[in-house]
């Protein structure tokens, strides 16, 4: 998908969703679905993907930053490409980048209702992440998926 495309399924995702500005979405593609921040993130390099960047905010003081950095490293794991998280360098924010595909014939209904199930799966991820660290490791995301060589 190029790029004037990509702004047009923006602007009708906008309507869709009944955004009041969809040349601010164009502009900085951030969008608030279902409580969670996303930057919608398009590069005509990979044509056919949607790149989605939730923030959940900053890095929670809740636990030991190492312990809540392996979790997230375990959560990539078993993830497997399908998903990542990261600490945003400057802000200090954990994100999830998630990737989607991309069809040109897509509609900004069709977009919005991806996004608010990329919402869902957002969430329930974190919850993991964040569970895990309460759990025994027997329990954890990293201890479930074990690899024997």
């Amino acid at each position: 998908m190029e790029t004037r495309q990509f702004h047009a399924l923006l602007r009708d995702f906008a309507q869709a969703a009944s955004l009041p500005d969809p040349d601010r979405l164009v502009a900085d593609g951030l969008i608030r679905v279902d409580g969670m921040d996303m930057l919608i993130y398009h590069d005509e390099s990979f044509p056919d993907i949607l790149q989605l960047r939730i923030d959940f905010g900053p890095v929670p003081e809740t636990h030991p930053k190492d312990q809540l950095f392996n979790a997230l490293l375990a959560a990539n794991f078993v993830f497997a490409g399908v998903c990542a998280f990261s600490v945003h360098p400057e802000a200090q924010h954990v994100v999830l980048t998630l990737q989607q595909p991309l069809d040109p014939y897509m509609t900004g209904t069709i977009l919005m209702g991806n996004l608010q199930d990329s919402a869902i799966q957002a969430k329930q991820s974190w919850e993991q992440v964040l569970d895990s660290l309460s759990n025994p490791p027997s329990e954890n995301l990293s201890a479930q998926h074990i690899v024997r060589m």
